[in-house]
């Protein structure tokens, strides 16, 4: 259940304006309850359903990553970019839906379900496509954007110990 405090604008020209309690700090919940006693006419609480119930329903395995989703694009990108846009998208998922993206786990390389992401489902994927299209705008002129990966160079050594038996 989310906490919602509606500041309610009389004029035509403006629209009301929602804050979620659970998404800001202590001190503008605090400065917004004051307001909203002080004028009880302009302010309504209520509490709201949450604005993603399908998240519990729909399997891990039926949800895409942001690798999956941009390997079914072609792109590759760098890391930083990959970063850039994983942040963005974080924001806009929190902007839109009310609450974070749910995390997911895949098998790793060796087949263990080690690694965790974000999953999306197919509904929420245009979310993952506005969130490219403002990272990298010319994405589609684009077929591969970053350069191989590079393998890890660090060389695994081993000390070798004697003992000296006197």
């Amino acid at each position: 259940m989310l906490v919602v405090l509606n500041q309610l604008n009389r004029s035509k020209d403006s629209s009301n304006e929602v804050h979620y309690l659970e998404l800001i700090p202590k001190k503008q919940i605090l400065k917004l309850l004051v307001a909203a006693l002080a004028q009880p006419a302009q302010y309504a609480l209520a509490l709201a359903d949450d604005l993603n119930p399908v998240e519990e329903t729909t399997p891990a395995k039926d949800m895409i990553t942001l690798s999956e989703w941009l390997e079914s694009k072609g792109l590759e990108l760098e890391r930083s970019e990959k970063h850039k846009l994983a942040l963005l998208l974080s924001r806009l998922y929190k902007e839109k839906t009310g609450s974070t993206p749910r995390v997911i786990t895949r098998p790793d390389s060796r087949g263990k379900w080690l690694k965790k992401a974000n999953g999306f489902t197919q509904e929420e994927t245009p979310i993952l496509q506005e969130a490219l299209n403002e990272v990298i705008p010319d994405w589609k002129s684009r077929s591969t954007l970053a350069t191989p990966k590079r393998k890890n160079t660090k060389s695994k050594t081993t000390k070798a110990t004697t003992t000296s038996k006197k």
